[in-house]
């Protein structure tokens, strides 16, 4: 098996460019900076923000939300409760099909035959901070960001380097530098700084500056996609949060617009009121004040958090409706009920999601930290539906949003975790796929496969501090550049060996097909009929097994 995608601190080496890129060739022309920009470094971006909950271009548009989420420096999957003595999960590399993406390589000039079929992107360097503001508590929040994000190219040629960089000597909680480098440091970039820290009145503040490197990616992508960018990448940020609400019970953020080149000018954006109600541990936020201005104009709104819990012999079952009314003035004497949120859930969870893509995220994160834990997921189901009915009362009243479904199984020794999505479109199934994790039992690795029928979108690896899970990053590299596995349509493509024995065995323990590969070679799966097998592939003493699905 693969070592797979959780938390790491070294790096894998990076190989010096080849293909295209020769010793003459110094520089590349800005035709070719431009296609670079269009169609790779997107796919950086989102895979990054995907699997390491990073979101760096959007951190160039900022906004309030009905959680802290909405705070740039702190939107990351790294943003956590811990315990004194945590178990920590990061990731350590995904592995990005671009051809499964619809990106042809290949058609990039110059570049793109060192980028080649595939990515990988690894994390290195993990830094950690816990914010003190919150060590009083029984869970303090710490924040964990690697240094470094490295893009490989299927070549072994560096794509781009993603970089964290702390000033030193700053006392900050937060203070970090963000810069991209690309086709060895041919192209570089800096997208913004972050800094966050704790004022002399217990307010948190977070500023984000963000560079002229970023608002050009942002144009570029933007004209790329056929869309706009929006005004806000002009302005830089900042958040305040009152922690002192802490203990009133009521904690108010305020997000401004900085005008750039104007010092000292803060304009308004959005206010929030988180009330809590510390009493209530399933859910503590029972309602949430929000005040926007745009255009010249106020939207005042309040979302009202109601959770409940019903208990049966086979499970238990969370619900959480969240109602949000728009008001026409601050005195809040008229109402509009916008929408009405359902979500429903086999039993609480450290985070509730309230859109689409959170949910798929909470629910992996939750997969991926069974696993790591325990050596095996449970059985979890998740769903979000919505409307603007008043009247409505239920989630069967509603229409769906997600249907989110866990499914968990052995196979040999590997613990299996199949997550089900299904996305909606004004009522209608749009998209489903599957994200399969998958822990061998005998090494507790974990990989996170992205899904659509048997097209394989890429591949995430973690690692933990768990007992039993790997730790050391060269041994993810050593295994990940042996023997590797990838199942296709019709086929399975057997990758890095010179010549190698393979096994394919269904479910019922009889071998349907075996034989010899060599060099990087698909074998034919489309005479097998539709089934869960097992492929094993043997050289020199190296043993790869996978599973996969004709």
């Amino acid at each position: 098996m693969k070592k797979l995608f959780t938390s790491v601190m070294a790096a894998l080496c990076l190989a010096a460019p080849v293909g295209t890129l020769s010793a003459q060739q110094t520089q590349l022309t800005e035709a070719q900076k431009e296609a670079f920009k269009k169609e790779v470094l997107p796919v950086v971006f989102e895979q990054i923000k995907e699997q390491a909950g990073i979101d760096i271009l959007g951190w160039a548009n900022p906004q309030l939300s009905n959680t802290f989420a909405g705070i740039p420096v702190l939107e990351s999957s790294s943003l956590r409760a811990t315990t004194t003595d945590p178990m920590t999960v990061h990731p350590d590399s995904v592995v990005v099909s671009l051809s499964a993406l619809g990106i042809n390589a290949s058609s990039i000039p110059v570049i793109g035959s060192m980028i080649g079929d595939e990515m990988t992107i690894t994390f290195e360097g993990y830094e950690t901070k816990t914010l003190p503001f919150i060590t009083a508590g029984t869970h303090p929040i710490t924040i964990d960001l690697p240094q470094t994000i490295n893009v490989v190219g299927a070549t072994g040629a560096s794509v781009a380097s993603v970089k964290f960089e702390s000033p030193e000597g700053s006392t900050k909680l937060i203070d970090v530098n963000v810069s991209v480098s690309a086709l060895n440091d041919m192209m570089n970039f800096d997208l913004l700084g972050c800094t966050l820290e704790q004022n002399e009145t217990t307010d948190l503040v977070a500023n984000v500056d963000i560079k002229d490197g970023l608002r050009d990616l942002a144009d570029v992508i933007a004209g790329f996609a056929g869309t706009s960018v929006p005004s806000t990448i002009n302005y830089d940020y900042q958040i305040t949060v009152g922690l002192s609400g802490l203990v009133t019970g009521a904690i108010p953020a305020t997000l401004y617009a900085v005008p750039e080149n104007v010092t000292g000018t803060l304009v308004p954006v959005g206010n929030a009121v988180v009330h809590l109600n510390l009493q209530n541990t399933m859910m503590p936020i029972e309602q949430i004040d929000v005040t926007s201005y745009q255009n010249n104009t106020v939207a005042y709104s309040v979302l009202y958090l109601d959770m409940t819990k019903t208990e049966s012999s086979a499970s238990t079952v969370s619900s959480l409706v969240i109602d949000n009314w728009k008001y026409g003035s601050e005195a809040k004497t008229d109402s509009t009920l916008t929408n009405k949120t359902f979500i429903t859930m086999t039993d609480n969870t450290p985070s509730i999601p309230t859109t689409s893509r959170a949910a798929v995220k909470s629910v992996i994160d939750r997969v991926v930290t069974q696993l790591a834990e325990e050596g095996e997921a449970t059985w979890y189901e998740l769903s979000i539906a919505q409307t603007g009915n008043k009247d409505a009362t239920t989630a069967e009243d509603a229409t769906p949003v997600v249907d989110i479904t866990v499914s968990p199984y052995t196979a040999g020794t590997e613990a299996i975790a199949d997550v089900d999505i299904t996305t909606y479109n004004n009522g209608e199934a749009a998209t489903t796929y599957t994200i399969r994790a998958t822990a061998n039992l005998t090494s507790q690795v974990i990989s996170v496969d992205v899904m659509n029928g048997e097209t394989i979108y890429g591949t995430a690896y973690f690692t933990s501090n768990a007992a039993g899970i790997i730790t050391a990053n060269e041994d993810i590299a050593e295994e990940a550049s042996a023997i590797r596995i990838i199942p296709t349509d019709n086929g399975v493509r057997v990758l890095n060996v010179d010549r190698a024995e393979y096994q394919i065995v269904s479910m019922t323990g009889s071998t349907v097909a075996r034989g010899v590969v060599s060099g990087d070679e698909t074998i034919s799966t489309a005479n097998l009929p539709k089934g869960i097998y097992v492929i094993a592939v043997d050289q020199n003493g190296d043993r790869e097994v996978v599973k996969f699905v004709r």
